[in-house]
């Protein structure tokens, strides 16, 4: 009951004006229960005070002892008492007090009881009220824990939600670092894949230089021999005549003169102008061949330049590319081991 009326204060408030009331009942009982012999003296004025309920029960066993006590007391002298005498004349007035004494008292007796009937209906209310307060106790408490309940349900979902979204977002850290690994092992085949290929290319390179140093000693070892030929056969024809060798020599530079314009048509064939260029150009190049025509590598240079470095390079690439070119054998070819001829377009 304390624990109610501690957690509803309406209780405890009307709780307290019921003891008032049990106060205020107490003080009018004491009143009206008093000696009527009294007359009309002043009346003492009775202080109330707000007692807790185990105070109230021991105030009124009190007041239940003293009414018996007193109830007893009176009986013995009443009865040890003489008869009062009998009174010589009775008087309109005697009956008229003892009629409104007797009115008096059922007028107290109703009173009280209409009291008592307020102070039922009152704890009545105080009990339905009770528990009212304690229906809605049990109300508050059912809705607590299912919002309790609920609560836990809230955070279980959230829970879960969270371990889902933690599991997805491992999932997707785990699918980038795949990606990453791919990406990684794709960019590791590429460079190995550039690596082999030029690895390739410098072996490529290096057979082609290699090629090209064995062709030019070969060159160098053919220009040596015909060197050595061309000397025995100058010795030989100096050996011979004087008059034979002036012929030779004016055959030779007749040879010579033909075999440079076809030196040069040949070139032409071979030639690429370069983008943008006029046709009216003449570059002067040098270049050294071997028995057959072949042109010696890195033997081709420019002597008179066109003025124009893209014509002069378009040129000496003609050149290599119309290798073998024509050229005379015997005594006149040792006029085109290293000679110097004109191009234009």
């Amino acid at each position: 009951m304390w624990q109610v009326l501690h957690e509803n204060r309406r209780a405890l408030y009307w709780s307290l004006l019921l003891h008032l009331l049990f106060g205020l009942l107490l003080f009018v009982s004491v009143r009206f229960l008093a000696d009527p012999t009294l007359g009309g003296q002043t009346p003492k004025v009775v202080q109330a005070t707000l007692m807790d309920d185990r105070a109230m029960e021991e105030m009124v066993s009190r007041f239940q002892a003293e009414q018996t006590r007193r109830a007893a007391d009176k009986k013995p002298q009443e009865a040890k008492a003489p008869p009062p005498p009998a009174p010589a004349v009775t008087t309109r007035a005697a009956e008229a007090a003892a009629a409104a004494q007797t009115k008096r008292q059922a007028d107290e007796a109703t009173r009280q009881a209409a009291t008592q009937a307020t102070l039922r209906e009152s704890q009545r209310k105080l009990e339905a009220e009770a528990q009212n307060q304690a229906q809605a106790a049990a109300q508050r408490e059912a809705q607590a824990e299912e919002a309790a309940r609920q609560m836990h349900s809230e955070r279980e979902l959230i829970r879960q939600e969270q371990a889902r979204l933690e599991a997805e977002a491992q999932r997707q850290q785990q699918a980038e670092l795949a990606l990453q690994r791919r990406a990684q092992e794709q960019r590791l085949r590429q460079i190995e894949t550039e690596a082999e290929r030029m690895a390739a290319e410098e072996e490529r390179r290096l057979a082609q230089e290699e090629s090209q140093q064995r062709i030019e000693e070969e060159a160098r070892a053919l220009e040596q021999e015909d060197r050595e030929r061309l000397a025995m056969a100058q010795a030989q024809r100096t050996r011979e005549s004087d008059a034979a060798s002036q012929s030779s020599s004016d055959q030779i530079a007749r040879e010579v003169d033909r075999y440079i314009p076809v030196v040069r048509d040949r070139v032409r064939q071979f030639w690429t102008p370069p983008p943008g260029q006029s046709g009216d150009r003449l570059t002067k190049v040098s270049l050294r061949v071997i028995p057959g025509g072949e042109v010696v590598p890195n033997s081709v240079r420019v002597v008179r330049s066109s003025g124009n470095t893209a014509f002069d390079q378009s040129v000496i690439a003609a050149v290599y590319n119309a290798s073998p070119i024509p050229v005379p054998f015997g005594p006149a070819f040792e006029q085109f081991r290293e000679f110097d001829f004109d191009f234009s377009p």
